[in-house]
């Protein structure tokens, strides 16, 4: 919708925006705004830590049937043997 942040205009439903009156402050802010939030953490230790996540099989499948010249072979190319996350994670890096 154009011009909406312009005061006056209305949206779709008749409510009027408030809009930028052009006297808005340029200063940077000072107060730390992430000063009280805390990350939360896990309650339990990750069951799936020793499994290979399907997001990196797919990572590693997308890599191994990539094609470029001058990289490795596609007998080079074949995904690990070990079904644990760093072997998956180290044929990624090798391969990228």
């Amino acid at each position: 919708m154009p011009g909406f942040l312009n005061p006056g205009n209305v949206s779709d439903t008749g409510q009027e925006y408030a809009g930028l009156t052009g006297e808005e402050s340029n200063t940077p802010r000072t107060d730390d705004v992430l000063a009280e939030v805390t990350a939360p953490t896990a309650a339990a230790v990750n069951p799936f830590a020793g499994e290979v996540s399907h997001l990196q099989a797919v990572h590693a499948d997308l890599v191994a049937r990539r094609l470029v010249p001058g990289r490795p072979t596609e007998l080079e190319r074949q995904l690990p043997t070990e079904a644990i996350p760093e072997a998956y994670a180290a044929f990624i890096r090798a391969h990228t």
